[in-house]
């Protein structure tokens, strides 16, 4: 049964980007397989019973089986979600996310802040993303936008590349049930702390292209071991005392 289930869930149809969308706003989804068919619900909720299980299994779960909860992702949590899907225009992983993203309460970094202009390069399209999160209120964290950036392929080095496939992000969550990651990662405390509002965060430069960040030095690094990569935002005492 498993096996089997693993064989499905790689095909490619699970893969497309657009096939998210259409299944999420879709009002009733069938999935037909040859001359079987069944509800999308049901089929959601059989694989969901078992996601403990397959999410740490050779498959990962694909995004469109992730997706009930992205209209409150906001817009780097669902293409971190999503990072995992194709698109035969790269710019199509902003913009078939998009409607996803309307149908959450307005955010200053959601989907409603980007027009659908097949104009725009991909690395325009892609720092358009990049700049409407650090210049959002959403949240507390700006730089967790750094933390999705595993590549080095894109103009300016600190828009992240949403067509390089990557393990989950160290820093950044994709749960939406989960804590603010700001709240997590805080050694130099919560700015909302701080009676004085500076604003630390910048694009500058002739094009527009380099971040330019105010910061506090808190120490120095002596030394760094291997990164170890957790499931989740949440460390548990075994992983803490490694």
């Amino acid at each position: 049964m498993r096996r089997s289930l693993e064989a499905f869930l790689l095909r490619r149809w699970f893969s497309r980007i657009w096939v998210v969308q259409e299944v999420l706003l879709a009002k009733q989804a069938t999935l037909i397989c040859g001359e079987d068919e069944a509800p999308w619900s049901s089929f959601e909720a059989a694989v969901s019973s078992r996601y403990a299980e397959y999410a740490t299994a050779t498959v990962r779960l694909p995004a469109v089986l992730r997706g009930h909860a992205w209209p409150s992702l906001g817009m780097l949590g669902a293409l971190q979600t999503a990072r995992s899907c194709d698109a035969t225009d790269p710019r199509d992983k902003v913009y078939g996310i998009a409607a996803l993203l309307q149908l959450a309460p307005p955010r200053l970094d959601s989907a409603s802040s980007f027009g659908v202009d097949y104009r725009k390069s991909v690395d325009a399209v892609f720092a358009d993303v990049a700049l409407a999160h650090l210049g959002s209120s959403a949240g507390q964290c700006k730089l967790d936008l750094l933390s999705y950036v595993q590549s080095d392929t894109m103009a300016s080095s600190w828009v992240p590349d949403w067509r390089v496939r990557s393990s989950r992000s160290l820093i950044a969550s994709d749960s939406a049930s989960g804590p603010d990651v700001g709240s997590l990662y805080c050694a130099g405390g919560h700015s909302h702390q701080h009676s004085v509002k500076v604003r630390t965060i910048q694009v500058a430069g002739q094009r527009k292209n380099v971040l330019e960040i105010k910061a506090v030095i808190l120490g120095t690094i002596k030394e760094l071991s291997d990164t170890y990569r957790a499931q989740g935002p949440r460390i548990g005492e075994r992983e803490a005392g490694l």
